[in-house]
């Protein structure tokens, strides 16, 4: 034998989850769970099958455009990372708002480079470069 386990040697201690898709218009409070199997499953590893699953966000914007907006939250690193895919006739750019709505100098939509391609991990970079300045105040994304 090569030492696989098999479901009478896994302990289920109740803590076990799977990140599942729900959907909603802009603007709801309403979430709709249309799609109920697994949508992000947890990976191989056992110990990766509990309760404390990444999450998972997508945004999608027609091709007239379309605008995101976070809650406030405080921002703990220097740099702002993300993964993204536009199409060939889209693009996204980042702006970084204080929490009452208004653009941070520098941090404007327009000091962001426009962004096009389907990356996993790019960081975002305005005309003064990818540093955030680190404040304890929270912050808006747009």
């Amino acid at each position: 034998t090569i030492g696989l386990k098999t479901s009478q040697d896994i302990r289920y201690d109740g803590d076990c989850s799977e990140v599942v898709l729900l959907t909603s218009h802009a603007g709801s409070t309403r979430y709709d769970r249309t799609f109920m199997e697994s949508f992000v499953r947890p990976g191989p590893g056992y110990s990766n099958w509990v309760s404390r699953t990444n999450g998972f966000a997508s945004l999608n914007a027609p091709y007239s455009g379309g605008e995101a907006i976070t809650q406030p939250f405080i921002h703990t690193g220097h740099e702002l990372e993300i993964n993204y895919r536009t199409g060939a006739a889209g693009s996204l750019r980042m702006e970084i708002q204080n929490a009452d709505g208004k653009p941070i100098s520098g941090y404007a939509l327009s000091d962001c480079p426009e962004i096009l391609d389907d990356k996993i991990i790019r960081i975002v970079t305005w005309q003064n470069g990818s540093k955030i300045t680190d404040s304890s105040d929270p912050i808006r994304l747009r």
